[in-house]
């Protein structure tokens, strides 16, 4: 075994759903339920090699080499402004230490957007993220939104005619 352990065992670690406060934009809270779900997805061995030659490689990062397990992430928060359920591809390093970065394109998140002071216009394109890790029975995370103005304008729109993007943390856990 390249990484010491299993995707049995990081599945087994993370079978139980966890409970976190999450954070809103505004400054408001709720409770929020994450959990993950596997049922035949994709499990892919990623080797990287070793970062030891390399003068600034830190040996307290984690090891590059992975396990990809294709799961579902669902999260939940109690005040129902998070109602998510995403298919994403974990990247565990460690038994105890899973991360995942994802777009989310089913639209879940667009009422957080509403529900927060940013007011994109009918020409901006408005892209939404999650970022989540799970590291020695903690689990932190956030949800943003990149606003792109003007992206969806009735002029040719193409990235380099994009001037402004911002990113917006609608939600830290």
């Amino acid at each position: 075994e390249l990484t010491g352990f299993s995707a049995a065992a990081v599945l087994d670690a993370l079978s139980e759903p966890t409970t976190t406060q999450v954070t809103y934009l505004d400054g408001t809270s709720s409770s929020l339920t994450i959990s993950v779900n596997y049922a035949d997805g994709a499990i892919q061995l990623v080797e990287k090699p070793g970062m030891e030659a390399d003068p600034t490689w830190d040996p307290q990062e984690p090891c590059l080499s992975h396990i990809n397990i294709e799961a579902t992430l669902v999260l939940s928060s109690e005040d129902g402004a998070i109602d998510v359920t995403e298919s994403v591809n974990l990247k565990a390093y460690q038994v105890d230490y899973v991360t995942t970065a994802h777009e989310i394109l089913s639209g879940a998140i667009v009422n957080l957007l509403e529900a927060s002071t940013l007011n994109p216009g009918d020409n901006d394109r408005i892209r939404y993220y999650l970022d989540n890790a799970w590291r020695e029975d903690t689990v932190t995370g956030n949800l943003m939104a990149t606003v792109e103005t003007n992206a969806l304008s009735s002029e040719e729109s193409s990235a380099e005619t994009i001037v402004s993007i911002s990113m917006n943390n609608l939600a830290e856990w």
